[in-house]
C-alpha cells in the first residue's frame, strides 16, 4: 500500500505552495521514487492508480484530444529532462491525427537553452496565429545542427555542463561518495 512518508509530504507541501522553477531549485538530485519519498519506491510507477493517471496524461494518443488550433513544438534532440522521442512521436500522432504542427528541432542545446533560443520562433509563431497567416500543415525543420554555428556551439555547452554537474553530486564533496565507496564510480555520467 502507498504510503507518503514524512518527508515526502514535506516536498508536496512545498511543491503546492512555490513555482516550478523554485522547485527544480529544491530538489535538484531528488526523486520521487525514493523511498525516503513514499514506501513504494521505484515500484511507484506500478502501482495502478498511479499508472493508471500516468497512461491517461500521455499527450497525443487520444485522437479525439488532438488541437484544433495550429501548435509549434520544439525540442532539442540532447534535452536531458524530457526525452527527445517524447516530442517526435508527439508531433507524429498529431499529425495523423489531423493537427497542423511546426516542430522545430534543436540539433544542439539542453533543456534550458533550447526553451532561451527558441523563444523568438515560438513569439513569432504566435504572432503568425494571430494574425491568421500559420499554414494549416505539418512541418519539420532543424536548427543549429552546425557545430560550427556559434550559437550552436554555445548551447552545446548545457549538455556538458549538466552531466559535470551530476557527476561532482555523485562524486559528493571532496569526493566523499567515493572515498566511502568506489562502486559510486560505476554510477557516474
Amino acid at each position: 500500500m502507498l504510503t507518503i512518508r514524512l518527508e515526502g509530504m514535506s516536498y508536496l507541501n512545498f511543491a503546492r505552495a512555490n513555482c516550478g522553477v523554485e522547485d527544480l531549485f529544491n530538489f535538484t538530485f531528488q526523486s520521487i521514487l525514493s523511498p525516503t519519498f513514499q514506501t513504494e519506491g521505484d515500484r511507484l510507477l506500478y502501482n495502478p492508480t498511479v499508472a493508471a493517471v500516468l497512461d491517461r496524461n500521455i499527450m497525443g494518443i487520444f485522437a479525439n484530444e488532438t488541437p484544433k488550433a495550429p501548435i509549434y513544438l520544439y525540442h532539442a534532440t540532447q534535452d536531458e529532462i524530457i526525452p527527445y522521442a517524447n516530442a517526435s512521436t508527439l508531433y507524429t500522432e498529431w499529425c495523423q491525427d489531423g493537427a497542423s504542427v511546426q516542430f522545430v528541432t534543436y540539433g544542439n542545446g539542453g533543456h534550458a537553452t533550447t526553451e532561451i533560443v527558441g523563444f523568438s520562433g515560438a513569439f513569432e509563431f504566435v504572432q503568425n496565429a494571430f494574425a491568421g497567416s500559420v499554414t494549416k500543415a505539418c512541418s519539420q525543420q532543424t536548427k543549429l545542427n552546425n557545430t560550427f554555428d556559434p550559437l550552436a556551439l554555445g548551447v552545446e555547452l548545457e549538455p556538458i555542463l549538466v552531466k559535470l554537474i551530476t557527476a561532482l553530486d555523485i562524486a559528493g564533496q571532496g569526493d566523499s561518495n567515493i572515498i566511502a565507496d568506489l562502486q559510486t564510480l560505476k554510477t557516474s555520467v
